[in-house]
């Protein structure tokens, strides 16, 4: 095999020409060999690809991109130089066994510009239709092969250059309909793709999309290929309506993150509501709470029965708005850790101390380690420390790896306005708005960090959301939480 190997992978050279242009291109898939070269000879506008047959001694056009030699002279022919019909010229399909490339240019020289914009955008809106029907297309034996172990050995992962390989021929079988598959064009062929080969499933099943991480890849490669070709008037259009300008970034704002909201009050079991206590009763419970809370051994069954009864009461006045402090200057048991996890079980129904322990000792921990050893070099030399205390410190070594900032400090001087979790020498805290937790070990003080959040109803830092929707949807597996994209990349691979 005549080819070069250039940091560990495997790369293809080819001697490209067209008129008085020569350039060396190189790709490490032959299958993404047509958009390499539509982005190397951006003039040529639709054209066909030759390779040269030295058997022959001729130029022969390309039928079956697995059959072309791994190293050769390729020429491109313009569509405009051939003596071909009309009817081929205007060909718009791209298939996985043809190269000839088409840019989606205005032809229609001369016509109206109104009805050729309209009969554009009937094109597209039909490609896409189409998109949405397209079969699973066959991979190649070797694809096939190497899916076959992992099924048979568990302990394998997917190898990157196959991962590559398998979102090329996805990408290359959409394009031979439209450069804009839309939502269902992605997810058909994803879905089909996961149902035929479950080993490529996601980590994540927010609502059962096993797919999000290939759906990814997919719109990631048609964006890109968009963004490199010149735009007729109906792409220009279509990115006018659809696209983002540079100027105007969305800005990544608390208020606008998406996270798992707590329930309202009118959402709980009605007769909960209906069996709410008046403002007097509600007050003598809160009076009992206090003076229990004062004592050196106050009584577990008192303050438990009480902090039932003023519940709704409590989430009522949360989700209206009222201040954290005084909240706990009416509730103090919420500044002990054993009561802030009891209140997230009254909350959510589930034991979150008890899914992170059960967490900790799974084989998705080991994935986790893996994980943050592939990135040691991101992990900062105080989280190295804590990995070796406790198994919970590779978790918090996810942090600067999924571009968050550390919420964990080492001196009693917190520079941030949300929890923040305290490890020096002697005990681990949990700091908010002034209150300070006493937490027994790092796993405790993760479950009462996460758990402040639902109870107080605060929004996730932007700086940190995408590690805490990966703690929620990953570790603790609260249905509602969607986890990020790139958490999802990077466990496939681990």
């Amino acid at each position: 095999m005549d080819c070069s190997i250039f940091v560990g992978r495997i790369m293809f050279r080819y001697h490209v020409t067209f008129g008085r242009e020569k350039k060396i291109v190189s790709v490490d898939c032959k299958f993404s060999l047509p958009i390499m070269l539509m982005n190397e000879f951006p003039s040529v506008g639709d054209f066909t690809v030759q390779y040269f047959d030295q058997y022959f001694d001729d130029w022969v056009d390309i039928t079956d991109m697995a059959n072309l030699p791994d190293s050769c002279k390729l020429q491109l022919v313009s569509e405009h130089n051939r003596d071909l019909p009309a009817s081929t010229t205007t060909e718009t399909s791209i298939s996985d066994h043809s190269v000839q490339i088409n840019n989606f240019t205005d032809d229609c020289d001369g016509a109206d510009q109104s009805d050729e914009s309209i009969h554009s955008h009937h094109g597209i809106e039909l490609g896409a239709a189409k998109a949405a029907e397209c079969e699973l297309p066959t991979f190649p034996v070797h694809i096939r092969h190497h899916l076959n172990d992992i099924t048979k050995n568990r302990t394998r992962t997917l190898s990157p250059h196959i991962r590559k390989e398998i979102v090329t021929i996805l990408f290359n079988k959409l394009k031979e309909y439209t450069l804009y598959p839309g939502s269902h064009g992605y997810v058909n062929l994803c879905k089909k793709l996961v149902n035929a080969y479950p080993v490529l499933r996601d980590e994540d099943n927010y609502r059962g999309e096993t797919y999000r991480s290939w759906r990814s890849f997919l719109r990631d490669r048609f964006k890109d290929l968009r963004r490199r070709i010149k735009a007729s008037s109906t792409q220009q259009a279509m990115r006018n309506k659809y696209g983002h300008s540079k100027n105007n970034k969305r800005r990544l704002e608390p208020d606008r993150l998406e996270h798992c909201k707590t329930p309202r009050v009118s959402q709980y079991d009605p007769k909960l509501v209906e069996s709410m206590e008046d403002e007097f009763s509600i007050a003598m419970h809160i009076k009992t709470i206090q003076i229990e809370a004062k004592k050196t051994k106050p009584a577990f069954s008192v303050i438990e029965d009480r902090m039932i009864k003023t519940f709704l009461y409590r989430r009522q006045k949360i989700l209206e708005g009222k201040m954290t402090q005084e909240v706990i200057n009416e509730f103090p048991v919420l500044t002990e850790a054993k009561w802030i996890l009891t209140e997230m079980k009254l909350l959510l129904g589930i034991d979150i101390l008890e899914k992170l322990r059960s967490f900790t000792q799974s084989s998705n921990m080991d994935k986790v380690q893996r994980l943050v050893i592939s990135k040691w070099q991101n992990v900062p030399d105080e989280i190295r420390l804590l990995v070796a205390k406790e198994r919970v410190g590779w978790l918090f070594g996810m942090v600067r790896i999924l571009q968050g900032t550390q919420f964990i400090i080492f001196e009693d001087a917190p520079k941030s306005p949300y929890p923040t979790i305290l490890i020096d020498d002697e005990a681990t805290f949990l700091l908010f708005d002034g209150a300070r937790v006493s937490c027994e070990n790092m796993e405790e003080a993760l479950a009462v960090l996460i758990s402040v959040y639902w109870i107080f109803d605060i929004s996730f830092s932007y700086l940190n959301a995408a590690y805490m929707c990966f703690v929620c949807s990953y570790v603790i597996k609260l249905p509602s939480i969607k986890m990020p994209i790139r958490a999802i990349k990077l466990l496939n691979i681990a």
